[in-house]
């Protein structure tokens, strides 16, 4: 008799990896959505990982909403807080131009 392995998702690896609250680090990805009037939205990691819930407080330049617009690239760092993996002090990537428009 053979047993089948349970496969983990990426979010449960994260989660089972990290305690709440600790930082781990410098990822890039893309924004998926963020709901300007409401405050919140998410970002897909660029290694496939789970989406990360994204919070406007969470922006560590400017609390400008514009930096989180459908289709653009951020840095971020992951924690594990209450509501599971989160994308925190959320930044244009270090690559990008000085004085990028974000028009």
């Amino acid at each position: 008799m053979t047993a089948t392995p349970i496969r983990a998702t990426k979010r449960d690896e994260v989660l089972r990896i990290r305690v709440k609250g600790e930082r781990m680090a410098t990822q890039s990805g893309t924004v998926k959505w963020f709901n300007a009037e409401r405050g919140f939205g998410f970002v897909v990691p660029d290694d496939d990982g789970a989406d990360l819930l994204v919070e406007r407080v969470d922006l560590l330049e400017q609390r400008d909403d514009r930096l989180l617009r459908q289709g653009r690239r951020v840095d971020f760092e992951v924690v594990v807080g209450a509501k599971g993996p989160q994308a925190r002090r959320v930044r244009r990537p270090v690559d990008s131009l000085d004085g990028e428009c974000f028009g």
